[in-house]
Formats: C-alpha cells, sequence, structure tokens
C-alpha cells in the first residue's frame, strides 16, 4: 500500500491493554519514527490525490517504495545498526564505534560524501592497531626496526604496503579460520573503502553511487569482524 493512515500505523505497535500512558508513549515512538521517514523522502503527509490531503493522511514516495523493497532496513536504523554491529565484534573499539556511527548516520539522511570519508576512517583506524599490534609481535629486532621506520608518520597507503609486505610471509603460520580469505578483507574490501574515501574527501566532483556507500556499510561489520580477531591475535 502507498497511503496509510496514522491509525494504521499506531497498529503496528501492538500494545494490549496497559494504561493510557503506556499507550501514549508507544504512540509517540510510532510518530518519532514517521517523523524520521519524512526527514529523508521516504514519506510525505497528505495524499497523492485532491482530496483527505493532509494529515492523518501518509503516502510512500517513490523513493520511499524502492528503498523498501529493494534494501536491507539495517542502514536506515541508526542505533539498530550500531547495536547489531556490536553484538557482532563486542572488543570494537569506541574510536571506530563513534566514526561508523556518524557514517551510517549520514548514509540514513543521504549525505554519502560525508558516510564515505567517517566510513573511511573508521577503516583506517581498525587499520592502524591492526599494523601496530603486528609490529610489536614481531621478535625479530632487525626486521621490527626496518617496519617501524618504513611505517612511521607515513600515509596509509604506505603503511598497509609496508606492513602486507611483511604480512604475507607469517600468514601461513595463522589459525586456519584466519589464514582463509585475508586477501578479500585486507586488500580488498580496506583499499575499497580507502578508495572511496578518497574520492570523497578530495574536490574530484566524482558523483557517489548510493547503492556503492551502502554495500561498503553492509561488509563492513564483516570487515571489522576480521580484522579485530586478527588485531587480537597479534596482541
Amino acid at each position: 500500500m502507498q497511503q496509510h493512515q496514522m491509525g494504521q500505523v499506531y497498529a503496528l505497535f501492538p500494545h494490549g491493554n496497559g494504561p493510557h500512558w503506556e499507550v501514549a508513549k508507544i504512540h509517540s515512538v510510532a510518530r518519532e519514527i514517521v517523523q524520521e521517514l519524512i526527514n529523508v523522502g521516504y514519506i510525505y503527509p497528505g495524499t497523492a490525490g485532491d482530496f483527505n490531503s493532509g494529515y492523518p493522511w501518509l503516502t510512500v514516495t517513490e523513493l520511499g517504495k524502492h528503498a523498501f523493497k529493494e534494501e536491507n532496513w539495517l542502514p536506515y536504523d541508526p542505533e539498530g545498526y550500531v547495536k547489531a554491529l556490536k553484538t557482532k565484534v563486542p572488543t570494537l573499539d569506541d574510536v571506530t564505534l563513534a566514526y561508523i556511527g556518524e557514517a551510517i548516520a549520514a548514509y540514513h539522511r543521504r549525505h554519502l560524501l560525508s558516510a564515505t570519508i567517517t566510513l573511511g576512517v573508521a577503516s583506517e583506524n581498525l587499520m592502524l592497531s591492526l599494523i601496530e599490534a603486528y609490529i610489536d609481535s614481531i621478535t625479530d629486532a632487525t626486521r621490527k626496526a626496518r617496519l617501524e621506520k618504513n611505517t612511521k608518520e607515513k600515509f596509509i597507503s604506505t603503511q598497509y604496503k609496508e606492513f602486507k609486505k611483511e604480512f604475507v610471509n607469517d600468514v601461513r603460520s595463522l589459525p586456519k579460520e584466519l589464514q582463509d580469505n585475508w586477501e578479500t578483507y585486507l586488500d580488498g574490501i580496506f583499499n575499497f573503502i580507502r578508495l572511496n574515501r578518497n574520492d570523497a574527501g578530495h574536490p574530484t566532483g566524482k558523483k557517489l553511487d548510493a547503492k556503492v556507500v551502502y554495500a561498503n556499510l553492509q561488509i563492513f561489520s564483516e570487515y571489522a569482524d576480521y580484522v579485530t580477531k586478527l588485531t587480537a591475535h597479534f596482541a
């Protein structure tokens, strides 16, 4: 259905036979959700016709129909996204959580440049923690000193390049679950997020695709889970 009345929305929030104040609280939450959907352009007050054109009628927009039918709901629920991420990766640090929270909130409002940049910072923070833990784990003093010199105060792309040169020598010594698909998570996802962040963070004029940003947000939890476990292994 494209058109609804507010009463139909309230009916989606069953409240039993509770006291009036409980019902009022539940309805308040329902109105907040409706307002959020209005803010992002998925519904508008009123109808598409010439009659009953005002509140309490609500109409799903063309953008809303596409979003509801084609996309996973999670990125449109910032608090739910972060909660699910914490559940999947309970050891995720506060800095990463802060930036990913900003990224999902920006995407929720279709601020694609901001979402891409903050997602890139969250990814970079995880990678920097991994590189630091890896360097600390090296027992060969010469090898350790070389990697420290080659990564100190360098851009993240250079740090990752130097890290990978050494890391490939240790892949076979990792637990089996960390050996699998490491190139997908590191070379693939990390670099893809980083390159998108570079496009968004410089005045290139390149238009970002909402579906690409959406895909990055969807895959981030798997990436964060892998990198966090790898970091913990070296730590």
